[in-house]
């Protein structure tokens, strides 16, 4: 579990405190690190569940990589899916019923921009706790 630096520290502590916040940090500074510290703080209080991740279909592999420094919690807590440019809109639909059936642990869904409009429907009804 990476740690975090005092400039991403301050950062958690100041979203811990809100219920809506944005991070205004340049690139490179970690806002990835603060957003899913964050994340494993709500998912380990079992405040939250379900976690949607929206980035460039570039960026998911980067995230997907980053839960395993940031999440702390037992990785057979929670699963990952991940909705790139290559998984067809059919698939993703499937993919996102199936991720209704997990209620017992959590769920980083991490899809690109692109699919966010042809699954607006489905994504609603994934119904997430927290939108990064």
């Amino acid at each position: 579990m990476k740690t975090l630096f005092p400039h991403q520290q301050e950062a958690l502590e100041r979203a811990r405190k809100r219920p809506f916040f944005a991070l205004f940090m340049r690139p490179g500074t970690g806002k990835t690190g603060v957003a899913l510290s964050l994340m494993s703080e709500k998912l380990q209080n079992q405040e939250f569940r379900k976690f949607l991740l929206i980035a460039p279909g570039n960026l998911l592999i980067n995230w997907e990589m980053a839960l395993s420094d940031f999440v702390s919690a037992p990785r057979s807590s929670y699963i990952v899916r991940s909705i790139g440019n290559r998984v067809s809109t059919k698939e993703a639909k499937d993919q996102l019923v199936k991720l209704q059936a997990y209620e017992s642990k959590g769920v980083f869904l991490m899809i690109n921009y692109e699919k966010v409009a042809k699954l607006e429907r489905e994504l609603k009804k994934f119904n997430p706790d927290m939108v990064i």
